[in-house]
């Protein structure tokens, strides 16, 4: 296949999730020129590759200089490139159980992928509401022991979320995985209160992310 013809999913289709999702932020930045990406581009974002601890192999970086792609093109590619990566990181947060008993090296995956993607788009001041309701609802729950935690703060968490994606779309991914986390959380008692905090400590991580991988103010 010509390379003009080559898709992004293609060209990072071996590539892990969490690491699409940061290909898909860095290329945000990408400059189309002449109908090709401008070839200073990885010069330009050699620091951005190694914080973020990307391999910048040789594969990647011939095919994306020598890549033509229009305007036009070159953003909706990146649009579909971000649906995969959100449906991936649907996937996985769906293979959650409880939150509490999920693999705590996995969730910080989940939050580094979902935090560089609500960087493109998703201002920290948001997202940042967002987890002001989050510690609302904390403090509410921490009024009583963990043994009489109940979920129903937690629960209207999803009408916050929803309210959030219907103002504004590039909120809708933390709809999409988030929502079904919530839902896993159990509805009281101890076990519910575990899966809660973990829950608030996800969101934090997400936060956390978001910031490092240069979400707007």
């Amino acid at each position: 296949m010509p390379t003009s013809q080559v898709k992004l999913s293609s060209i990072l289709g071996d590539k892990p999730w969490t690491e699409r999702a940061i290909w898909y932020r860095i290329l945000q930045r990408a400059y189309i020129s002449n109908n090709r990406i401008r070839s200073d581009f990885f010069d330009n974002n050699k620091d951005y590759f190694h914080n973020y601890s990307l391999k910048l192999d040789n594969e990647i970086k011939q095919r994306i200089n020598a890549w033509e792609i229009d305007y036009k093109r070159w953003r909706k590619e990146l649009e579909e490139l971000k649906e995969e990566v959100v449906e991936s990181l649907l996937e996985e947060a769906n293979k959650i159980g409880h939150p509490s008993l999920a693999n705590a090296a996995d969730l910080v995956e989940l939050a580094k992928a979902m935090g560089a993607l609500l960087a493109v788009d998703l201002k920290t001041s948001q997202i940042r509401r967002f987890l002001g309701a989050v510690m609302g609802a904390e403090v509410e729950a921490k009024k009583k022991s963990p043994d009489s935690f109940d979920k129903t703060k937690a629960e209207y968490l999803k009408v916050y979320l929803a309210y959030a994606a219907g103002r504004n779309a590039a909120a809708m991914p933390l709809l999409r995985v988030l929502e079904p986390m919530i839902s896993k959380i159990r509805p009281s008692g101890r076990e519910g209160w575990d899966d809660f905090c973990t829950f608030v400590r996800f969101v934090r991580s997400v936060v956390a992310y978001h910031k490092f991988y240069g979400g707007g103010e």
